[in-house]
């Protein structure tokens, strides 16, 4: 199974684990690991509220997606 085809098999409402850029270190880009809940899927992409007062949006895809 592709990334792309478990991407698309996720469902609303499911916990996803995902990385966000965090800033330029010594070694270039950082990353932080992230969890948040889905709120709406696509084929390729998923559309996750990541908490916060207001609901933080970001879009999760293939390149940023923890798949362990």
């Amino acid at each position: 199974m592709t990334d792309s085809e478990i991407i698309s098999r996720i469902c609303p409402g499911s916990m996803v684990p995902f990385y966000v850029h965090a800033g330029i270190g010594r070694h270039g880009p950082e990353k932080k690991l992230k969890k948040g809940r889905v709120v709406m899927n696509c084929r390729t992409h998923l559309v996750v509220n990541g908490g916060g007062r207001h609901g933080t949006p970001y879009v999760v895809d293939e390149e940023n997606m923890s798949f362990q």
